[in-house]
């Protein structure tokens, strides 16, 4: 037992009880949205509705938001049996370009049918294009990404797959009337093909950056080059313990290095092992510099997304999902949570939301006009209808500590272990019993891991430091918003 000080901290708060806007409807299908966009005058979602479990009636879906906060949403029929929206891009004015897969039977989860399609903001399609697959290809994977090319045009890259399990990548690029410019298929060195989950063009160069599965036998991530004809350069593996999961970058230092969350694995042996990083990376997978996320409060694995919005060097969100991969139908009940980061990797804040939803999804979050940023859930219980849910949150939503001032008031004994730790630490106190305890993790270089409101029992609380590097770390404990306990801890 060792004696610390209890400072009174008075805070300059900036907190707003709800985020700007929800959408929340019930669905008799499941329905998510992988691709989304922001255009001038609202924001898109596009994606699947589908009955799970009952054949293979898929649907795509979209919502449009306009800047007024006002949504329409649709579900589409075309001409196949079968369809969905993957991913989309800003085209002209408010039209996007969306990538999606389409087939003439329902009796398989196959498609042979790339689609491309130009909406409207009226969720009008005005154009589109159903493009046969090569010859003995399918594909049942909802996995394309596509950026604007170096000649202006789009650039994009699909997986295809055959029946026997094996496939490729295609490299494609079109013009703003869906024709095909360009066609280049790329075998992807694994059994899948590979799945691509970012295409970026490399600032100050006319080389373009594939962030995914390929190129690798194990799975693990690639960093994959192209040039612009959209030929292969080169590619990097990244380690093992960087799980295979969704992930993209929204900001890019120079031409070598760029911003990237990323979903770890410290022992595969335990699914409570899976935390989410951020990383300051280059173009081979160097590291410079990173910041560990605490993981959510589950017992169940982290989910296989991971997002990043930049709205400027000092508002970047990061979202991180989460649902029970092995009960689907029974899972835990557990908030979004988006993080606030600025460019040099220093944590501003965190917010909690949608207490009730059970798969945070946030496949594709995407900036507003005004700075804030658009995520997704749904409530999947087995039981119908699944309510889905669209949140918008702004900076203001998330609460800023903008001044701080510390008063010496009294001396309480606290006890901090076990110390050293490895991956749970215990604060216990005594003489005062803590109710909603806020909790703050810093490194001895000040820069700050953790800030979360956690609900406590009676007077011990106990926070998992798992995710953090070896070192000596200050914890601050803060009570309502007046006081303040200070200690330290060395994480192992």
């Amino acid at each position: 037992m060792k004696k610390i000080t209890v400072l009174m901290m008075f805070l300059t708060t900036i907190v707003v009880n709800a985020q700007q806007w929800e959408i929340s409807y019930p669905s008799e299908k499941h329905e998510y949205f992988s691709g989304g966009t922001m255009v001038e005058n609202g924001n898109y979602l596009v994606g699947i509705t589908t009955f799970c479990g009952s054949g293979y009636d898929y649907r795509p879906v979209a919502i449009f938001i306009d800047n007024d906060d006002n949504y329409t949403r649709k579900v589409f029929t075309t001409e196949k049996k079968k369809s969905f929206f993957n991913s989309s891009m800003k085209l002209n004015g408010d039209s996007i370009i969306v990538i999606g897969l389409a087939s003439d039977d329902d009796i398989t989860e196959a498609f042979e049918y790339l689609w491309l399609s130009i909406m409207n903001s009226e969720l009008e399609i005005v154009k589109e294009e159903f493009i046969p697959l090569d010859e003995n290809y399918y594909s049942w994977r909802d996995w394309s990404v596509m950026t604007k090319s170096y000649d202006n045009n789009i650039a994009m890259i699909v997986q295809e797959e055959r029946w026997s399990g094996d496939g490729d990548l295609i490299f494609m690029e079109v013009d703003d009337d869906l024709n095909v410019l360009k066609k280049v298929i790329h075998t992807g060195h694994r059994p899948s093909g590979g799945v691509p989950h970012d295409l970026e063009k490399i600032p100050g160069t006319e080389e373009y950056l594939l962030i995914g599965e390929a190129f690798d036998v194990a799975g693990h991530i690639t960093l994959s080059r192209f040039d612009k004809d959209l030929e292969y350069i080169a590619h990097s593996v990244l380690p093992f313990d960087y799980s295979v999961c969704c992930i993209n970058t929204d900001y890019w230092y120079d031409e070598e290095e760029f911003l990237i969350p990323v979903r770890r694995i410290k022992d595969a042996s335990s699914i409570t092992d899976y935390y989410t990083e951020v990383l300051k990376m280059n173009i081979t997978g160097d590291v410079s510099e990173r910041l560990p996320l605490m993981r959510a409060d589950t017992s169940d694995y982290l989910a296989q997304y991971c997002n990043n919005v930049y709205i400027n060097d000092s508002t970047i969100y990061i979202l991180s999902a989460v649902f029970s991969l092995y009960n689907f139908y029974d899972p835990e009940y557990l908030p979004t949570t988006v993080t606030m980061i600025d460019k040099d990797l220093n944590l501003l804040g965190r917010k909690e939301f949608g207490n009730d939803c059970d798969i945070a999804l946030s496949v594709n979050a995407q900036p507003t006009k005004d700075g804030g940023v658009i995520v997704h859930s749904i409530n999947v219980t087995g039981e119908k209808p699944t309510i889905v849910q669209i949140f918008k949150v702004l900076r203001e939503d998330i609460e800023l500590v903008v001044s701080v001032s510390d008063n010496i008031v009294e001396d309480i004994d606290v006890d901090i272990f076990p110390n050293p730790a490895n991956d749970i630490v215990n604060i216990k106190t005594s003489g005062f019993e803590m109710r909603n305890a806020r909790i703050q993790v810093y490194d001895i270089a000040g820069r700050m891991f953790l800030d979360k409101t956690i609900g406590t029992n009676g007077n011990i609380l106990t926070i998992d430091v798992s995710p953090l590097n070896s070192g000596t770390y200050c914890c601050k404990l803060i009570d309502g918003d007046d006081c303040i306990l200070t200690g330290t801890f060395i994480k192992k």
